[in-house]
């Protein structure tokens, strides 16, 4: 019976539609690896990262602050806060639509060779970024069990088309890119529909623009410098060593995708908890210690069954790139330890501290990088992720450690 209410509980709701998510983004993806090969995959991969830089700002201003801001609220005031900063991320997307629209002009006079990935790109960017906030809006509404199956509708159908593009040999870059994009639209109008939002007021507007632009400055500097400590080491790769590289060191980064399903399931879970708690110590404690007893094991199958896994998700075209899992099973248990840390510091507001330690691993990317992938290739570019890791972590334990001792 325990066993049973484990599993029908908020938290396994939640695990649930992490691992929906994350396992059909690594199917994806190892799929698309397997049939665009090293060179294909690589651009599709480098359009990936262009989308999740967009993701990381349009995350900072809107969804991050929704999460610590909606718990707090009074109940009547929450639906109207939800529905008005949803409009205005939908104003937003508008925008960022139309721009997309206007380079892509310009595209096909000068850079015509990539104009069809730009088009795609501009038109399916803002459907990822309403259906990701709107997914997170109704993880911390409680409404777990809508967002889980949002996201079934949606992975289902990418799924299913991305083989039928496979099956009548028209799996190109850009038709992945849009039947990725396109298959948001079912997920954005049911998680609408499950939402029964109100209307829109202009005192809510108001709520809502003022409240995110005063608490966004210092998250939205550091998700531009979140993306380029985490992506700049990549993205010099792909440039420095070649698209294959590129895709070799993506397709590694999915094969962790169950360490990202867990890793994300505990922060949407874990995040609003830690705002309401006053022992933040015992709470950062007891976190780390269960994150690392399921963390732990499954990096060490994972190393020790590198070489088989590579082989069998990417194929022969990968060949050659095994020792990527071995680097980032260190990477990643970096990153596990830095989860609690993060939350904290999010669950304190310590937004600019957030901000600085984004910038030491970020300054440390751009004097580095060209010197470790010249002289190490992508041994460099694991080294360095693992370094950024180490310095983003130290920098917001000593402020945690200071703010906490001043109370």
């Amino acid at each position: 019976m325990k066993l049973i209410n484990q599993a029908k509980s908020e938290k396994a709701f939640i695990f649930y539609d992490q691992v929906v998510v994350s396992g059909a983004s690594f199917l994806t993806n190892v799929f698309l690896a397997r049939n665009l090969g090293a060179l294909g995959y690589g651009k599709f991969a480098t359009i990936g990262l262009i989308q999740m830089f967009f993701l990381s700002i349009s995350m900072s201003f809107f969804s991050q602050i929704f999460q610590v801001v909606h718990p707090q609220l009074h109940t009547n005031r929450k639906k109207n806060y939800t529905a008005s900063i949803i409009t205005l991320q939908c104003f937003v997307m508008l925008a960022f639509l139309l721009l997309g629209l206007i380079i892509y002009g310009f595209s096909k006079l000068y850079f015509k060779q990539f104009s069809l990935l730009i088009l795609a790109t501009s038109i399916t960017t803002p459907l990822l970024l309403i259906q990701d906030f709107l997914r997170r809006i109704l993880i911390t509404s409680q409404l777990i069990k809508k967002a889980l199956l949002a996201d079934i509708i949606t992975n289902s159908l990418q799924m299913g088309l991305i083989y039928v593009a496979y099956f009548f040999n028209k799996l190109t870059i850009e038709n992945s890119i849009y039947i990725i994009g396109l298959t948001f639209i079912p997920s954005i109008l049911f998680s609408l529909n499950g939402l029964s939002l109100n209307s829109t007021t202009n005192f809510g507007l108001k709520f809502s623009w003022h409240t995110h632009k005063q608490k966004s400055f210092w998250l939205t500097l550091s998700a531009f410098l979140q993306w380029s400590s985490g992506y700049f080491f990549i993205v010099v790769a792909g440039w420095w060593i070649g698209a294959s590289a590129m895709g070799a060191l993506r397709l590694a980064q999915y094969i962790f995708g169950l360490l990202n399903i867990l890793l994300q399931a505990i922060e949407n879970y874990a995040l609003p908890k830690a705002v309401l708690i006053e022992n933040k110590i015992t709470f950062f404690k007891v976190l780390l210690k269960k994150m690392l007893l399921i963390i732990l094991p499954i990096l060490a199958i994972m190393s020790f069954a590198a070489t088989q896994v590579f082989h069998y998700a990417g194929g022969e075209s990968y060949k050659g790139y095994e020792y990527v899992i071995y680097g980032l099973c260190i990477v990643y248990l970096l990153t596990t330890i830095s989860y609690p840390i993060r939350i904290i510091i999010r669950s304190l507001h310590l937004n600019k501290e957030y901000f600085m330690g984004y910038l030491f691993s970020s300054i440390f990317s751009a004097c580095t990088a060209f010197l470790l992938l010249k002289n190490f290739g992508l041994y460099g570019v694991l080294i360095g992720l693992a370094i950024t890791q180490i310095i983003t972590n130290s920098f917001w334990i000593i402020s945690i450690k200071k703010i906490l001792l001043k109370k």
